[in-house]
């Protein structure tokens, strides 16, 4: 019975017809059940004992992409309002580290710090705090997505030898 097989199909988490990939990066059944998206989550002592400076430079970016998605308090809004930057900086020739522009994570940091700001923000009104903040920043000012913590490091014994 053909009907009956549409229900089976419905009921199947498994089908493809059953479920949807919305914007938060998690998968979602026809009942509406999250299933949490797993990742490896990239610390400071995964790099420890690494020597090759080109595998460190691309854990590093991983791990500034981990950083970014975890402190922005509306991911689907970030992404959104990052898109739509990104879109606009190449409409205009701004999209492009090799000229000496802002690249690609360039352009999420500043989109994640006016996504900290303005948290319960709608896209269009980040989009207008964006272009309102950063067109009269203080420039060469740092944009600080955390606090500086600047403390020694821990362990062995530093000593100069003369």
């Amino acid at each position: 019975d053909p009907k009956k097989e549409e229900e089976e199909e419905e009921d199947d988490p498994t089908s493809p017809t059953s479920t949807v990939t919305p914007p938060n990066s998690t998968t979602t059944t026809t009942n509406h059940q999250p299933h949490p998206r797993y990742e490896f989550q990239i610390t400071d002592e995964d790099l420890v004992g690494l020597e090759d400076e080109a595998t460190v430079r691309s854990m590093n970016g991983v791990r500034v992409a981990q950083l970014l998605l975890s402190s922005v308090p509306n991911l689907p809004h970030f992404r959104f309002v990052l898109r739509a930057i990104k879109q606009w900086a190449r409409v205009h020739g701004l999209y492009s580290n090799v000229l000496g522009f802002l690249g690609g994570v360039n352009w999420a940091i500043l989109v994640a710090f006016i996504c900290k700001r303005y948290p319960e923000a709608s896209p269009f009104v980040l989009m207008r705090h964006f272009f309102g903040t950063f067109g009269s920043w203080r420039w060469p000012r740092p944009v600080r997505l955390v606090k500086v913590v600047y403390s020694p490091p821990t362990g062995g014994t530093f000593r100069i030898s003369l």
